[in-house]
This record gives C-alpha cells, structure tokens and sequence, in this order.
C-alpha cells in the first residue's frame, strides 16, 4: 500500500517549515514491493529536495 496523498501533503507542509530532515517511511508487518518502497523513497526525496532549493533561495 502506497502512503497517503493527505499524508504526503502533511509531509511537505511540515518539511516546508522546519526543513528538509532524514525520514523513514513505516509499514510495521505489511512491506510493499520494491517497486512501490522505491517510488515512495523518490517521492520523499522529491519533497525534501524542493524544501532545501527553497531555503537556499
């Protein structure tokens, strides 16, 4: 199961305030594929390197 769209709306508004932070992504029991660990990993990458561009502007 892939995270949330809230759930990454969530994310970035947070990141966008305090910054771009190490994060872990947890499934507890329930792993998805690589494929869809993968796409989630990007995504997460995608925001917090939006939030560094931003406060180095």
């Amino acid at each position: 199961m892939a995270v949330a769209g809230e759930v990454w709306a969530l994310y970035r508004e947070v990141i966008g305030r305090i910054g771009a932070l190490p994060t872990l992504i947890e499934w507890d029991n329930d792993v998805p594929d690589w494929p869809t660990l993968r796409a989630e990993a990007v995504a997460a990458q995608h925001i917090l390197s939006g939030a560094a561009r931003a406060s180095a502007a």
